[in-house]
């Protein structure tokens, strides 16, 4: 969807239809949406159907208390003189949801493999659970769940095959194995495909199948290697709100490497991994701001419903609405930090990029904004802003509306000045 957004034009499509087609803004702008992300699961729910849900929030975290689920000590593996995982340390808590970033071939599978014992380590060591993992140890990796990042299970096997063999695998009673099968396809949504091969089902639902095949036996620990490489956004959401229900509901860790932004930004920590080595270890918004970038959404929601508003990204980015000159201070709508010189004739929306003293602000050279108005129609997409810039617009929006609804902008990347 990133590489989407530089589109001039685009088509949009799903199951052979459709769903929208010409310029980003356009399509933007009739699904009523400020990212592509959000603008294509619109799509395909333009009738507001019920069972398609709504856009994906990570809800927040629930503590668990004991010692770590999986800990890494100086992990090590070399192949011959090549070194592929370089003394990596990190520890994961219970029911934390941590993500693993990194270039291809930087060393993300190889490590995920030695964690779930499919891989000696060369140095090193790590613990699950408790427990030193070794390879031979089949206990322990009889509590974890792994999904491999390639499709792994049986093609000549149906769908609900494939379950009743793993579920044998994995030492399930066989008195629980048909209601453990049966329960599983529901919960991933995989009934009607249930007699079906995995040769001629879409990627996403072949995904979920792995995703079901990995929690059968109820792991407490579930290792996923880019399980949502190639699937498209809907499928993406549906894939981490049942992350999301192991996760808060269940109380079960889950280890994920991803590449795209947006999945990261929804883990509890994360690990940025180059060359064989964890570069940095915290929340996604410790690492920007170890870096001095700060970026989300102007217009975000808490889980719990709470709004917050729209805020300035640490002072960086600002949003003001005016509505002219004549009127005495604080007959404007300021969204964001104050400015009480947002005077002008008519209304206006004013968005400042590192006008106001910011202390983020010396660190960046601009930003690219999504910016959507209240009106259909109206929409500025994919923005670039340098620092210390301001964009103002004028619209035709009745003063009322816009104080009570102002527009929407998203920060989608900031760029840091070389001085940083």
């Amino acid at each position: 969807m990133e590489e989407a957004e530089r589109f001039e034009r685009l088509i949009a499509i799903d199951r052979g239809r459709i769903l929208g087609h010409g310029p980003v803004a356009d399509v933007l702008a009739r699904a009523g949406s400020s990212s592509l992300e959000a603008a294509y699961v619109a799509l395909q729910n333009p009738e507001g159907n019920s069972k398609r849900p709504g856009p994906f929030v990570m809800p927040r975290r629930v503590m668990h208390d004991g010692p770590p689920a999986i800990e890494a000590h100086d992990l090590t593996k070399r192949f011959g003189d090549f070194v592929a995982v370089d003394r990596v340390s990190f520890s994961i808590t219970r029911g934390e949801v941590f993500g693993f970033l990194g270039s291809n071939g930087c060393g993300k599978t190889t490590t995920m493999k030695m964690l779930t014992g499919l891989l000696p380590a060369s140095d090193g060591r790590a613990e699950l659970l408790g427990s030193t993992i070794e390879a031979h140890d089949l206990s322990t990796r009889l509590r974890i769940g792994y999904m491999s990042q390639s499709f792994s299970l049986y093609e000549e096997l149906s769908v609900r095959a494939n379950l009743m063999l793993h579920a044998r695998l994995f030492r399930i009673a066989p008195a629980e194995i048909a209601s453990r099968v049966a329960e599983a396809l529901v919960r991933f949504d995989l009934v009607p495909s249930a007699d079906a091969r995995p040769t001629g089902l879409p990627l996403g639902i072949r995904q979920r199948l792995q995703l079901a095949a990995a929690c059968l036996h109820k792991p407490e620990v579930l290792i996923l290697d880019e399980p949502t490489s190639g699937v498209d956004p809907a499928a993406r959401d549906m894939f981490w709100r049942y992350l999301a229900e192991m996760s808060r509901q269940d109380g079960v860790t889950i280890f994920v490497s991803t590449h795209f932004m947006s999945e990261a930004e929804r883990c509890d920590r994360i690990s940025l991994m180059h060359a064989g080595r964890v570069l940095a270890v915290g929340t996604p918004k410790e690492l920007l701001a170890a870096r001095g970038v700060t970026a989300h959404d102007l217009d975000g929601r808490h889980a719990d419903g709470e709004c917050v508003g729209h805020r300035p990204a640490h002072g960086l980015v600002r949003l003001a609405v005016g509505r002219g000159s004549g009127h005495r201070d604080g007959e404007h709508a300021v969204v964001g930090t104050a400015d009480d010189g947002a005077r002008c004739t008519g209304a206006h929306v004013h968005v400042d990029v590192g006008r106001h003293g910011s202390s983020a602000s010396h660190s960046c050279a601009g930003v690219r904004l999504s910016m959507m108005w209240p009106s259909p129609g109206t929409i500025t997409s994919s923005l670039s802003m340098p620092s210390a810039a301001r964009r103002s617009w004028a619209t035709c929006e009745p003063w009322s509306q816009l104080a009570s609804s102002p527009p929407t902008i998203r920060v989608m990347s900031i760029a840091s000045s070389a001085a940083n």
